[in-house]
């Protein structure tokens, strides 16, 4: 592995990194719906899910049946006659359909001209846009699948309808898994006001813990309640999750730079660098399955110290605390990690995870230093 010659504040600032570490130490979660009435996830209806025009709405799922023995509702803001907004569902044969009223008692429905090709228990990500007034004075609606949720494949033709319709601003509340409940496991799922367009509501079963009754979105703060005999389900146990991510060096290494390079918080007591109130750390932490347990390292507190032996054994201590979890989520049986100043304003880091049955895995970084 090359040096890796960058400041701490641009290594910490990069927050798309952030995911590989967490994916690496927490377990996703999903939410199981059993397939009886009353057992969905819901967000009250609000002015930010009162999407009235191009509409964009995206699940990750894993249906126990994909050509399922009764239809499955997968989204919706739909209550009864009068308070109909849209409707999205999977039908016995495997298409999908999308329905909305432009009245709140009338639908238009439409259905995929292609089949989901899935295998039952499978997870997939669906997803489905209505483009209001394509621009030849009709609707357009498209639905597409997806393995990892960034690149979409149309799936079937785009069918448009002969008359331009809106979608009705109902009271009715967002619902995952509500109308027509099935049995699966909903990993994800988010709203888009337009296509392409900004989240207004996200529902990530990872960001509640297991058995919880209801959480807050962190992203677009709407609370989701867990209704019926649904439950948050942790994917899987950490230790297994972790292992399996890590059963590769690569992985490891991304492991290795971010635990190190992102800030963690800084202890009570601590001293910190600029403003005395930015503690810094990642919201996330606050819902660790283990209390106290923190993603990243204080290496951030060394900006501004001095090049002397006692920083250097403190940049030790920070690395080697950041570095911790590998130990006790079993995936090393031992973390080495020197430090020393390489040249003026650079200060270097040696890191050797051994691991059992393997070849210890010995990593290097340079990073400049702001001290004097």
């Amino acid at each position: 592995m090359g040096d890796i010659r960058t400041e701490w504040k641009d290594f910490a600032g990069d927050l798309a990194l952030r995911p590989v570490v967490i994916g690496v130490r927490e377990a996703a979660n999903y939410l199981r719906l059993q397939g009886v009435a009353g057992s969905f996830a819901s967000t009250p209806d609000s002015a930010a899910v009162s999407v009235i025009a191009d509409i964009d709405i995206r699940v990750k799922l894993a249906m126990d049946d994909w050509t399922p023995a009764a239809i499955a509702g997968l989204m919706d803001k739909r209550g009864g006659a009068g308070e109909r907004s849209w409707y999205w569902r999977l039908v016995t044969t495997g298409f999908m359909d999308f329905r909305w009223s432009n009245d709140g008692t009338a639908e238009t429905v439409i259905g995929a001209t292609a089949a989901i090709a899935a295998a039952d228990g499978q997870a997939l990500w669906l997803r489905v846009t209505l483009d209001v007034n394509n621009g030849a004075g009709g609707n357009a609606i498209k639905f597409y699948t997806s393995s990892d949720g960034l690149l979409w494949t149309q799936l079937g033709a785009t069918v448009t309808t002969a008359g331009v319709t809106s979608i009705f601003d109902s009271n009715a509340a967002v619902g995952v898994g509500n109308i027509n409940p099935f049995p699966g496991k909903v990993y994800y799922a988010e709203l888009r006001n337009g296509i392409d367009g900004p989240v207004v509501a996200k529902f990530d079963p990872s960001e509640a813990k297991p058995g919880a009754a209801s959480f807050e979105s962190h992203f677009t703060k709407e609370t989701w309640t867990i209704n019926g005999a649904a439950e948050i389900v942790e994917y899987l146990p950490r230790l297994e999750h972790t292992r399996q991510i890590l059963e590769a060096d690569d992985g490891l290494e991304t492991a290795v730079i971010i635990s190190l390079s992102t800030d963690r918080l800084a202890n009570r007591g601590d001293a910190v660098p600029g403003d005395p109130n930015d503690r810094r750390g990642w919201w996330g932490d606050s819902f660790a399955d283990v209390a106290g347990d923190r993603i990243g390292s204080r290496l951030w507190l060394l900006s501004r110290e001095k090049q002397i032996p006692s920083v250097l054994a403190r940049a030790r201590e920070y690395a080697a605390e950041a570095l911790q979890w590998l130990i006790d989520d079993g995936i090393a049986r031992a973390v080495n990690v020197t430090a020393e100043v390489v040249s003026q304003g650079v200060l270097g880091l040696g890191v050797e995870v051994v691991r059992s049955g393997k070849p210890a895995a010995q990593y290097r970084f340079e990073t400049f230093w702001k001290g004097a």
